[in-house]
């Protein structure tokens, strides 16, 4: 496995993990598979997905999820999808049996949370703007919105486009000056 490995031949690599019925092999297979590009290739994903399961690699696949989330969140700003990876995290970590169990499914908790509240101000936007508001504000108020866990769960940034998409929506503010005459660069 080694060798096959080495030679960063993936689908050799999948084929002999998926025969090979060892954990260990599955376990190096996926941490290898998470090296390439899985997030645009689903096949690769759902490998990745299978040996961990096969390993009975818990907090492994509770990782692996998370890192989808994450990746949802800062790539492609789909907090929605980054919500279901969150969630799926959870259910795994919640199966596993490292030390540090209840501390970490408490801070994931409080990631989902924070992403759940957002996912829900977004979806606010144009039905009741007023509670929008508040949900933003409450999120930025948060004394822990600086600390590395919070600011994972969803970015700042994302909270202040939010608002100010809102203030564009209320005072119909053309989103390029130039939008009126349709000569947008």
């Amino acid at each position: 496995m080694k060798a096959l490995l080495k030679s960063g031949d993936t689908e050799k690599i999948i084929f002999f993990a998926g025969v090979s019925r060892n954990r260990d092999i599955y376990v190096m297979s996926a941490h290898y598979l998470q090296t390439l590009d899985w997030h645009n290739d689903a096949e690769v994903m759902k490998s990745i997905i299978n040996f961990y399961t096969k390993a009975r690699a818990v907090e492994s696949l509770a990782g692996f999820y998370e890192s989808c989330a994450q990746i949802e969140i800062d790539e492609y700003r789909d907090y929605e999808k980054a919500l279901g990876a969150l969630r799926e995290s959870l259910k795994h970590l919640s199966k596993g049996r490292m030390e540090d169990k209840g501390e970490r499914m408490e801070s994931l908790d409080a990631r989902i949370d924070t992403v759940e509240r957002f996912v829900h101000a977004r979806k606010l936007i144009k039905d009741d703007p007023d509670e929008m508001v508040r949900i933003c504000a409450a999120i930025l108020d948060d004394p822990n919105i600086g600390a590395n866990e919070m600011e994972s769960s969803i970015r700042v940034g994302d909270v202040f486009a939010l608002l100010i998409e809102w203030i564009r929506m209320i005072h119909r503010v053309p989103v390029c000056p130039y939008e009126k005459q349709n000569t947008c660069p």
